[in-house]
């Protein structure tokens, strides 16, 4: 029986080891593979007729950029004010398209006697307006943005 465990044993530790083995393995053609493809879109794209070069590796030609969709509309606005400090914190959801990784969204405040909105620091799902005066009026229109692209955010 000891010697059946002790074969079992060592049975797994080959097939851990045998597993890691084929792993770097397959991590070593991917990385070639991803090497000579970029190689020869290099050289396809020297040429003057780069399709030559990708109809005869048999590889695709690169596809041409799309644009990215715009940002998600915001929902779930909640607005936590805490006693305290008279911190103000609006948080949303949003779920943005694919590609749309980095997207923020612009508030913008405008406090009491000024006539100008001036851009206040977001985070990708929350403003945080730091302490204050109690009851002040504050306005907070929201943009969202992706790049140079900005669009009106308003939650619904």
């Amino acid at each position: 029986m000891f010697l059946q465990l002790i074969a079992q044993e060592q049975a797994k530790q080959a097939y851990r080891v045998a597993t890691q083995e084929t792993n770097g393995a397959f991590a070593a053609l991917r990385a070639t593979a991803g090497d000579d493809v970029r190689l020869i879109r290099a050289y396809a794209e020297s040429q003057s007729k780069p399709e030559v070069v990708y109809n005869t590796a048999q590889i695709p030609p690169p596809a041409a950029p799309t644009p990215i969709p715009p940002p998600g509309q915001p929902t779930d606005l909640t607005v936590t004010l805490a006693p305290s400090t008279g911190e103000l914190t609006l948080r949303w959801k949003v779920t943005n398209p694919p590609g749309a990784s980095g997207t923020s969204y612009i508030i913008r405040r405008r406090l009491p006697g000024e006539s100008e909105f001036h851009n206040a620091p977001t985070l990708p799902d929350a403003f945080r307006e730091r302490g204050g005066k109690r009851n002040r009026q504050i306005e907070h229109p929201a943009d969202k943005q992706h790049g140079q692209i900005a669009q009106n955010a308003t939650c619904p």
